[in-house]
């Protein structure tokens, strides 16, 4: 029921969050596009900037729309069987909570292993690349916000 309400005032106010959104966007577009790479490698936080860095990023997944849509297919799949048995629900979150933990170890893998072989040069265009995907998303963004208007 709390998807169906959130759903409802969502699409009742879909072109403000596509402009929230594009703007929201087209900030990180810029700072990305701005930013010069690290000079030297991160050191290892503190416990309380340890968390924080945990805090932000569960914020940005929890907020991350394919994140939420699809947690929306899910429990409307569930929603559409007539009674599912006491262990779908904790075998799905199990599900999703282990594909999500190997998503971002391997992920962070990956990383690892690219980032050691790229160089200053190399980050600055990554970062201009991100950058001018990120405003061309906000604009895409901004484009189908006025559409919706």
């Amino acid at each position: 029921m709390g998807l169906a309400a959130l759903s409802s005032v969502a699409m009742g106010s879909g072109w403000l969050l596509r402009v929230v959104g594009a703007l929201y966007l087209a900030f990180l577009g810029v700072g990305t596009f701005l930013a010069r790479p690290a000079t030297r490698e991160a050191t290892a936080a503190r416990t309380a900037e340890a968390w924080r860095a945990w805090a932000s990023t569960l914020v940005l997944t929890l907020t991350n729309p394919m994140t939420i849509a699809s947690f929306a297919a899910m429990f409307s799949a569930i929603a559409g069987t007539p009674k599912p048995s006491a262990l779908y629900t904790p075998v799905l979150v199990s599900g999703v909570f282990f594909g999500s933990a190997a998503w971002w170890l391997i992920l962070s893998m990956g990383v690892s292993r690219l980032g050691a072989r790229l160089r200053k040069p190399h980050l600055l265009w990554v970062n201009r690349l991100a950058g001018a995907l990120l405003l061309g998303f906000a604009g895409w963004a901004l484009a189908s916000a006025r559409m919706a208007n």
